[in-house]
């Protein structure tokens, strides 16, 4: 099963005052709007003021337009933005805490915006972000396991130093190129720069369908990409790439235990484990999903399956996958 979620909601980032000061100096401004793909993460407006789950701040970066100088096209590097709750609105803030304006250039020149929540990228398992006259790149590092940290029994599989998504934030991303005073003002009932954030990366799920009594021990999904470089390419495309040379990715297994026997506690139908963080990636033959299960007659098995024919062959960027394991009519059958 795949679905989509597409809800969107809109900030302002500029108070009318702004727009007060002399002919000379005009504020930039900009209007947030982000659309769903995680169940509970930047699902609404509010979200995007929740600091549990890296709202209330973002980081915004600007350069001028088409100059390719590396060091005279800088106009905003990793500024903060943050939600000011009695305006009702997103300013601009300095190192400080103190609210300040950021002006557009004197001259004609356009401006080349990219920002992110969270404020910090490293939560969302991103970094080395720079943003280039054709566009903003950024490393990806998703940590592929999920598990309780109390329960690293495992230790085949996991360990307490194995990166895991628990806490994980979600990354949103948004990049709007030539901008000036103009387009800023275009709507005057609502000026701003339109910040359209976007989900770069997928979502999967699992639920339970239903099933005969037994132990469901965990899930693993094996071969799965991890690791690359996002960049912008005539829209937003994943380049994988090892070492500064495009070849093939690091590839890992997204291990999440469940430990529970079925059908109770667990009911038909409910969710087991998710939504994860995914990579964009085509699903190739050697992707699999593994259940480990144990039988009422005590024996212990593994069922594998391909993902790429379970429906979908690929998990595309935005998008949230929902896998339903059905458990058959029997002990022997998942």
């Amino acid at each position: 099963m795949i679905f989509v979620i597409a809800a969107l909601g809109i900030l302002s980032s500029c108070a009318k005052e702004a727009y007060e000061d002399d002919q000379e100096q005009t504020a930039i401004c900009l209007t947030v709007d982000v659309p769903e793909t995680k169940a509970s993460i930047f699902d609404s407006p509010a979200s995007l003021n929740n600091p549990d789950v890296g709202g209330g701040d973002f980081a915004v970066y600007a350069i001028i337009s088409g100059n390719t100088s590396a060091t005279g096209n800088i106009f905003m590097n990793d500024v903060r933005v943050n939600y000011f709750p009695d305006a009702g609105d997103w300013r601009f803030m300095d190192k400080k805490g103190q609210y300040v304006n950021f002006y557009w250039p004197l001259g004609d020149e356009r401006l080349d915006f990219f920002a992110h929540f969270p404020l910090n990228p490293e939560d969302a398992g991103v970094s080395e972000i720079s943003l280039q006259p054709d566009g903003p790149s950024f490393k990806f590092s998703l940590p592929l396991h999920s598990y309780d940290a109390s329960a690293v029994r495992n230790a085949d599989r996991v360990s307490s130093k194995t990166p895991n998504q628990e806490g994980l934030r979600e990354f949103v991303y948004s990049y709007v190129p030539a901008q000036s005073k103009e387009t800023q003002n275009a709507d005057p009932a609502n000026p701003g720069i339109k910040m359209n954030f976007s989900h770069p990366f997928a979502a999967v799920s699992f639920h339970l369908g239903q099933s005969y009594r037994m132990t469901l021990h965990d899930i693993t999904l094996t071969n799965i990409k991890y690791e690359g470089i996002y960049s912008f390419d005539e829209g937003w495309s994943v380049d994988f790439t090892v070492d500064g040379q495009t070849g093939r990715p690091k590839v890992g297994d997204l291990w999440i235990e469940v430990e529970k026997g079925i059908p109770t506690p667990i009911n038909f139908h409910s969710p087991i484990g998710g939504p994860y963080l995914v990579a964009p990636q085509a699903l190739d033959n050697e992707s699999y999903l593994n259940v480990r299960y144990t039988r009422l007659d005590g024996a212990t098995e593994t069922k594998s399956v391909a993902l790429n024919a379970l429906g979908a062959t690929k998990w595309e960027a935005g998008r949230h996958y929902v896998y339903t394991l059905g458990l058959g009519n029997n002990e022997e059958e998942i």
